[in-house]
């Protein structure tokens, strides 16, 4: 029900070459940057999904910062600024079922991440020169404008 659900209501932007992850992108994933709106966001809906190399686990993020930096600090670790990378964003928008996708992310399950862990096969499947670094989601995460609907990026590295 969940995977059909988001296969309905999925959005595929544009992926973006990301040159430096190191440098502040997986601290925005772990949502630990700071100074920034979503650090007060309620962190029960944000998960992993995927941790390097294509590792699949479901784990909430920690609602003490310094849990979520070290989790950025060990994710640096299994990257290099001198690779390339891609991000590739999943955005889950409804003009129908958004109370209902909402919902989903609302109390994640392992369920929901296997789910995600699906659809990011698709894309490895049909990109082979590539594998997951990190795939988080955010569920509710709050920004200046107010609370940004459901997201996850999943963060590939190109093989060499």
């Amino acid at each position: 029900m969940i995977k059909t659900k988001l296969y309905e209501n999925i959005m595929l932007p544009r992926s973006i070459r990301i040159k430096t992850p190191k440098n502040g992108f997986t601290r925005y994933l772990a949502q630990c940057k700071e100074g920034e709106a979503y650090m007060e966001s309620d962190m029960e809906t944000n998960f992993v999904f995927y941790e390097p190399f294509n590792n699949k686990v479901f784990k909430i993020f920690d609602s003490n910062q310094e849990e979520r930096y070290e989790l950025y600090e060990k994710w640096n670790k299994n990257l290099n600024n001198k690779d390339t990378y891609v991000c590739q964003n999943f955005e889950f928008i409804s003009d129908y079922n958004q109370r209902e996708i909402d919902n989903i992310f609302d109390n994640p399950t392992k369920e929901l991440a296997k789910a995600l862990q699906d659809i990011t096969e698709m894309i490895l499947i049909e990109y082979p020169n590539l594998e997951v670094c990190v795939g988080v989601v955010h569920g509710k995460q709050l920004t200046e404008a107010g609370v940004r609907y459901p997201h996850a990026h999943i963060l590939f590295r190109e093989k060499g």
